[in-house]
């Protein structure tokens, strides 16, 4: 019943999403310039690095609520963009923006390397999460990051 409960409400807030622009809050760091939104994986808040240049959206396991056997269980695929060389971790995940919950692909790295100075980091939010959405964009002056039209 629990399943039906969550499927029901994905499909409810996807219509939704379709028929409206979402606002999703972005913080704003100067120096060195970086823009972060507040996000859930599996549930779990994550605070998210928004990387248009990076093709996927990588997250830290733990921060995401993924134990050594969750990551032993999922597809192991070799990351396809600057942020590691190396096999990670590929995880259908519940990702949630403002008030649309959907299901995509979340790389998952422990080894994750963000530069300090930007605080805590659990992750990067790629395009794969951005194309979700038929425009986004980033209003630097209000703060906000905005999603119009939530592809099926």
């Amino acid at each position: 019943m629990g399943s039906f409960i969550r499927i029901a409400t994905i499909l409810l807030l996807g219509a939704i999403a379709q028929a409206q622009t979402i606002t999703v809050p972005i913080e704003i760091v100067p120096e060195p310039k970086a823009i972060f939104v507040m996000a859930e994986i599996n549930g779990h808040k994550v605070r998210l690095l928004v990387d248009t240049g990076s093709l996927a959206t990588l997250a830290l396991p733990a921060r995401a609520g993924l134990t050594e056997g969750d990551l032993h269980q999922s597809t192991i695929v070799k990351a396809y963009d600057a942020h590691a060389s190396r096999p990670l971790p590929l995880v259908n995940a519940d990702v949630r923006l403002g008030n649309v919950l959907f299901r995509v692909p979340v790389m998952f790295d422990d080894n994750l390397k963000l530069p300090s100075e930007l605080g805590e980091i659990d992750g990067l939010l790629g395009l794969n999460v951005l194309t979700q959405f038929d425009s986004f964009r980033i209003d630097q002056k209000s703060h906000t990051l905005e999603l119009s039209g939530l592809r099926k």
